[in-house]
């Protein structure tokens, strides 16, 4: 049983250290009180966590569907060029833990059993996106 409305743990990067993971299962997003659209994933236990917002985060599980069990871990911060400068941006490594459709040697510190929820992305160099709120930011970036 859990209470309808009850609380989130909300998961701030820039109090976590490198290496931080949390594994759950996404239940979609919430807005915050800044209007940015947080993840939801609810641990084993029932606990639910807010996911604070960041543009690489947001764009990698957007490949991911309601119901999906999903590992995420912290890589820290990276100065990358976005259109409003260089800045400091969280990086995330993101696997769907529900894919068991490939060999963990298929992806680089994929975890047994998990498949990166979006392999191509870092190949393409997109892995950095911190900086960008919507899909416009991101196309009219130069």
């Amino acid at each position: 049983m859990r209470e309808l409305g009850g609380q989130y743990i909300y998961v701030k990067w820039s109090e976590k250290e490198v290496g931080f993971e949390i594994k759950g299962t996404y239940q979609g997003t919430r807005t915050d009180q800044f209007g940015k659209e947080c993840p939801i994933l609810v641990s084993e236990d029932g606990q639910r966590y807010s996911l604070n917002h960041s543009g690489s985060l947001e764009y990698k599980i957007g490949f991911a569907e309601k119901g999906d069990r999903l590992l995420v871990k912290y890589k820290g911060t990276e100065a990358i060029k976005t259109k409003y400068g260089v800045k400091d941006v969280h990086q995330f490594s993101v696997f769907n833990l529900d894919d068991s459709d490939v060999s963990p040697d298929d992806f680089e510190q994929a975890p047994t059993g998990g498949k990166a929820v979006k392999p191509a992305e870092e190949s393409l160099g997109l892995d950095s996106l911190d900086g960008f709120d919507d899909v416009e930011d991101l196309l009219g970036a130069k």
